[in-house]
């Protein structure tokens, strides 16, 4: 997955959006930014020999794409929600490695993503998120529930989990950053000018609201985000635990062990570890 933002070019459109923030352009540019809508691309966990179902989610102008994975003897379940450029295809080694521990898994495309109708906007796929939900909460009847954030997703899940109440027994931010105008400065932008950047999706503020437990998992080795924005996160909130790994990279997280060999295993196993940890303290 590409950096949320990269490039003079970028930096210079998320100047303008701020100088036009509050203008229907300004939001747009937001937008359009944010939000890549990629096509779904071949894969299936069917791939790797996992049994699914596929799934849609109807809103009012447009229906959602997802995949729900049921694991045979599950610990847990948990919803997933994806990154920047990402659709349900780039997920099938996420998907696997978590079913390989026993949990359940459920997927889902934002609006414009994969084969989900509609152009995203923050507020459309704020909606996605709670529908998406919504519709978890009827297929994962009983045990633990995680949600689980990747990159744009950590943002994504918490703007949500803001807006309506989430009856989970942990939160997942993977290789999460500290909110749009500290990717913008660690983007070039001078700090000084970060403020006419628009406030949106800040992971700080978002996080200390949260009475779950949470857990941040960030690699040493990401080149995307810095190492100092997942600590910032934790600090934001006495709940949430930090685990940094030594690797992989920032697009390496979603990918398959016969591509990246073994650089994100430690990276999956804290989240498994979470998972099955918390999971089992919640049944107690």
């Amino acid at each position: 997955m590409p950096s949320l933002f990269t490039g003079s070019l970028l930096v210079g459109l998320l100047l303008l959006a701020g100088s036009l923030a509050r203008s229907h352009v300004g939001r747009k540019r937001i937008h359009a930014n944010v939000f890549t809508n990629p096509p779904l691309g071949p894969a299936r966990p069917s791939d790797v020999g996992l049994e699914y179902r596929q799934l849609r989610i109807p809103l009012n102008d447009r229906v959602l794409q997802a995949w729900f994975v049921p694991a045979p003897q599950p610990i847990a379940a948990a919803l997933f929600f994806h990154g920047q450029n990402d659709a349900l295809s780039s997920l099938v080694a996420a998907i696997d490695r978590l079913h390989r521990q026993q949990i359940t898994v459920m997927v889902f495309d934002y609006s414009g993503h994969g084969e989900s109708t509609g152009t995203p906007t923050i507020e459309r796929v704020r909606a996605d998120s709670i529908a998406a939900y919504a519709l978890f909460r009827q297929q994962a009847t009983s045990g633990p529930r995680f949600v689980i954030g990747y990159s744009l997703g950590a943002a994504v899940l918490l703007d949500a989990m803001h807006h309506q109440h989430m009856q989970v027994d942990g939160v997942i931010l993977a290789s999460p950053f500290a909110s749009i105008r500290a990717v913008a400065v660690a983007d070039g932008m001078p700090a000084w000018l970060s403020p006419i950047i628009p406030d949106v999706y800040n992971n700080i503020r978002a996080v200390a609201r949260l009475t779950q437990p949470v857990l941040i998992v960030q690699s040493e080795t990401d080149g995307t985000f810095p190492l100092r924005m997942a600590q910032q996160i934790q600090a934001a909130n006495p709940r949430a635990q930090l685990q940094i790994v030594a690797s992989p990279q920032h697009a390496e997280v979603l990918a398959s062990p016969a591509a990246i060999g073994d650089r994100a295993d430690t990276y999956w196993q804290a989240i498994t570890d979470f998972i099955t940890t918390t999971g089992r303290a919640s049944v107690q």
